[in-house]
Formats: structure tokens, C-alpha cells, sequence
């Protein structure tokens, strides 16, 4: 009686799954100003909460707790409760330097 070596071979399946996001901003609902960031200590792009949830893709709660612990700075206008400054935003999230950008080009084009 032979003892045969058999070596299975093992098969490798490989899925790659790559996602794109699209992000549809209607004029009248696109709210970014410029205004003065005490922290930037220069006026920059700023945003309602709302807004700058739905660029970012988080939640206002967890907006709200990055304003809480300074990440993001703020400033209040009566007229407008509180605006966001962009770039803070961007510099806690890179990914959203590039739409951010984006958005105030079109932005210039519109005026």
C-alpha cells in the first residue's frame, strides 16, 4: 500500500469594493459665508451646522461634541445661531478639504 502526498490547493477569492459619494446641493439651501474665525484670526468660509453635517457625512450630535472639545471653531451670529469655520472642519477631516474647495468655486461662479 503507497501513502500518496496530496497537497490541496487552496483557492483565493479577492473582492474589492469601491464606493464613490455624491453629494447634491440645491442654490437656495447652500449656506456658506465669509466671515471672521477668532481662532483662524483671519475671515474664512464658514457654514450652518446643517450644512456642514451634510458635507461631512456626521451627525449634528457628533458635530456638536467636536465644538464642545475645540476641534471645530465657531462663531455666533444672531441671524444665523452658529456658524461653522471650514477650515478647522477641514483640518479634523482632510476628506472634505477637496468638496469644501469645490463648493467655493461655485460659489465665486454664482456671485
Amino acid at each position: 500500500m503507497k501513502v500518496r502526498n496530496i497537497m490541496r490547493r487552496r483557492r483565493r477569492t479577492e473582492i474589492t469594493v469601491e464606493t464613490h459619494r455624491v453629494l447634491f446641493v440645491h442654490r437656495q439651501h447652500r449656506r456658506i459665508a465669509s466671515a471672521h474665525c477668532d481662532v483662524c484670526a483671519a475671515d474664512v468660509p464658514m457654514s450652518s451646522i446643517e450644512y456642514a453635517a451634510a458635507i461631512t457625512g456626521r451627525g449634528l450630535r457628533q458635530l456638536f461634541r467636536e465644538v464642545e472639545c475645540g476641534h471645530i471653531h465657531t462663531r455666533e451670529i444672531p441671524e444665523e445661531a452658529l456658524l461653522l469655520c471650514l477650515n478647522s472642519i477641514c483640518t479634523l477631516m482632510p476628506q472634505t478639504g477637496e468638496l469644501v474647495d469645490s463648493l467655493m468655486c461655485r460659489k465665486a461662479e454664482v456671485k
